[in-house]
């Protein structure tokens, strides 16, 4: 079943979620009931419409995540396999990678001023490209473009009556580090192994202690995506900082080391702690 929303409600000892069906049989309905809610339904927490006291919270300065895919015919020899190419401009920055089968993926976060009114949907993306000096894409306006709602939020409390939230629906910084797939699935491995240990005797207990595990496997380790995401708003600093990592590069050890720390060691450093 695809669910386009999935509303939950309370019903003492567990929650009933009402899935409506997507596509095809478009509006049909169906009713679970479950003990606890793992809720992992991304950004736009569709699934929250009626609970706003779970709702994230969209921080002032969010910008919008806009991206897209460009057939290898159209792309400069310069975008090489095996490389992340990071276009940062005023309003935003672009990334772009070759996939597999050789076509260009190209991911941004742009300020809502630059897309706001423009009748091109990848005029923003092909004016960074130029002001950070990186080749032009020909037909960029051809690819299938998809925008997102505000990605910079945070949910006050990533815990409710019987349910726990993972990954984006419980906060999301800026992805220039890439770091959010970590968290989701750090956060979905330790509310696996917390539900398995307390779902007998649940309790207000446990949503507070998912509060407190989410808070220092997740939102902690933020610090960095956070501190980047402000640099990543002006140009000319990034490029100091390039300049300056390119001649001492372990500068940077600490950061890429905090990065790449291998999620099931992050999982257990947390619960060990618990």
């Amino acid at each position: 079943m695809t669910s386009a929303r999935s509303p939950f409600g309370t019903l003492g000892s567990a929650r009933e979620v009402k899935l409506v069906q997507s596509g095809q049989n478009r509006g049909k309905t169906r009713t679970a009931v479950a003990k606890v809610v793992l809720l992992a339904d991304g950004v736009g927490n569709s699934s929250l419409q009626r609970h706003h006291e779970l709702q994230s919270q969209v921080a002032a300065s969010s910008r919008i995540g806009f991206g897209g895919v460009v057939d290898i015919n159209n792309c400069p020899e310069s975008y090489e396999t095996g490389t992340i190419h990071m276009a940062v401009a005023r309003g935003g920055y672009v990334g772009l990678v070759r996939v597999e089968g050789g076509s260009l993926n190209i991911a941004a976060a742009l300020d809502p001023a630059l897309v706001k009114g423009r009748s091109r949907q990848a005029e923003p993306i092909a004016r960074i490209l130029e002001e950070s000096g990186f080749p032009a894409i020909d037909q960029l306006e051809s690819a299938n473009w998809s925008g997102t709602v505000p990605i910079t939020r945070r949910s006050p409390r990533p815990a409710g009556r019987r349910v726990l939230m993972l990954g984006d629906a419980a906060g999301y910084v800026e992805p220039f580090t890439g770091e959010g797939i970590c968290g989701a699935v750090c956060s979905g491995a330790a509310a696996a192994r917390l539900v398995s240990r307390r779902l007998a005797i649940w309790s207000d207990l446990v949503e507070r202690e998912w509060q407190s595990r989410h808070r220092r496997l997740v939102r902690d380790r933020q610090h960095w995506c956070r501190w980047l995401a402000r640099l990543a708003r002006h140009p000319r600093a990034v490029r100091a900082a390039f300049a300056t990592v390119s001649l001492f590069p372990w500068l940077v050890r600490p950061i890429v080391k905090h990065l790449n720390q291998p999620p099931d060691r992050l999982t257990e450093a947390v619960e060990s702690h618990s």
